[in-house]
């Protein structure tokens, strides 16, 4: 998730943003503006507020800038009628990736947020309350994370969460929900980000676990005690911490 870095004491801090503060900032501004009218104008903050929501929501971008994106129509496969479809349905802004380059995903990302902090849930019956609808955009900003990745060898193998996929349709296109630490390690728990290989989750002896890279066999092993990514993420920390110190120390 995308934070700011302070200088404290001499020391880099890394401070993640506040999810409740930003969900309570983006809806009180979808609550601001009539959205279908396509005479807004909008001050910096408001654009600020944007781009901070799609940065905690676990993209990687360079900004927002007004402009629309389509794609083309899935259901149209040999592009024969030129069928194009909006990206960006409600939002007036797109976003723009590290490179500067339209990001698809982000945009559409940012218009389901938006649409649900101005029209609420999908089966809407009565005007959502505020603190309603902060709540929702809270969790679709923490279900929008990507799972950080784990080093599980001292070359600096990364196992890394396999493409999420959308958990809804209709409305709501472009909402994921990704791989946590709290999430139980299953017999598949990722992607090896060098060779491309799917790692599995096995039992290796009576104590012993191991995650091993289908396509090029790197693995490690660890307590079978450990049950989920969290854990297993520490605990690969603190193992390869320690045969690093004794390398350091020709022990």
């Amino acid at each position: 998730m995308e934070g700011e870095k302070k200088m404290e004491n001499g020391r880099l801090i890394y401070r993640t943003p506040d999810i409740k503060d930003i969900a309570s900032q983006f809806v009180d501004l979808a609550r601001t503006h009539n959205w279908n009218d396509g005479k807004i104008e909008f001050l910096k903050d408001e654009e600020e507020i944007l781009f901070k929501i799609v940065r905690a929501a676990g993209f990687c971008v360079r900004g927002v800038e007004l402009g629309r994106l389509t794609i083309q129509d899935k259901f149209d496969v040999e592009g024969e009628n030129g069928e194009r479809k909006r990206v960006n349905i409600l939002c007036p802004f797109k976003v723009k990736d590290l490179e500067g380059d339209d990001y698809i995903f982000a945009t559409g990302w940012l218009d389901c947020i938006l649409r649900l902090a101005v029209y609420g849930g999908m089966k809407r019956v009565e005007k959502e309350s505020r603190e309603k609808l902060i709540k929702a955009v809270s969790m679709e900003i923490e279900k929008s994370v990507p799972l950080e990745s784990i080093m599980f060898t001292k070359d600096g193998d990364l196992l890394v969460e396999y493409p999420s996929q959308s958990y809804t349709s209709g409305n709501f296109p472009y909402f994921v929900e990704h791989v946590k630490d709290k999430n139980v390690l299953g017999p598949c728990v990722g992607l090896h980000d060098s060779c491309g290989g799917w790692i599995d989750f096995k039992k290796s002896s009576s104590i012993c676990n191991e995650i091993v890279c289908r396509k090029c066999r790197k693995k490690a092993v660890f307590s079978n005690e450990i049950k989920t990514f969290g854990e297993l993420r520490r605990q690969l920390e603190l193992t390869l911490a320690f045969r690093q110190c004794v390398r350091d120390n020709n022990i």
